[in-house]
């Protein structure tokens, strides 16, 4: 399996700041191309989210815990990559899986530190947080149905 990364948009903006991302995820451990396509497009969208947030936080601070649910969302699922594939490159060692256990459990335990702080401390609205936390899983979602759609769109070519 090659670490190259592979451009996914065209040279477009947004298209070199994925690009930039995917490139610093797979310097930092995120090998497989699809799992740094997925976090790349939701650090862009977490990343969207804080900065309208930043710039409407004259108005209102609605949108800013939006994105912090969803930058909360964006780190879980970069470290659950990271586990993951650590454990599916090493295969299945003596310890492995309490590994995994503990540090999802340090990861839950992180999370619900961070949410209380924002919930209890900061007064975060939870119906936003609830929002930015469900964005990333709906865009996975999206992702996922959007590349089984081009897989079954390649099939029926292929034998047509």
């Amino acid at each position: 399996m090659s670490n190259k990364v592979k451009p996914l948009l065209p040279r477009t903006m947004p298209g070199k700041v994925m690009f930039a991302i995917e490139a610093w995820l797979c310097r930092h451990g995120i090998s497989a191309p699809s799992a740094r396509a997925l976090i790349a497009v939701q650090v862009m969208i977490a990343a969207a989210l804080v900065l309208l947030g930043a710039a409407l936080c004259w108005y209102t601070l609605w949108v800013l815990w939006v994105g912090l649910g969803a930058v909360l969302t964006v780190v879980n699922f970069y470290f659950i990559a990271q586990k993951l594939q650590a454990f599916y490159a090493h295969g299945l060692q003596k310890g492995s899986i309490m590994k995994m256990l503990l540090s999802f459990y340090f990861r839950l335990f992180v999370t619900a530190v961070f949410l209380f702080v924002l919930i209890v401390w900061l007064k975060a609205p939870i119906f936003a947080l609830l929002i930015g936390l469900s964005l990333s899983v709906a865009t996975a979602m999206i992702f996922g149905f959007t590349r089984l759609h081009m897989l079954k769109s390649k099939e029926a070519t292929d034998n047509a």
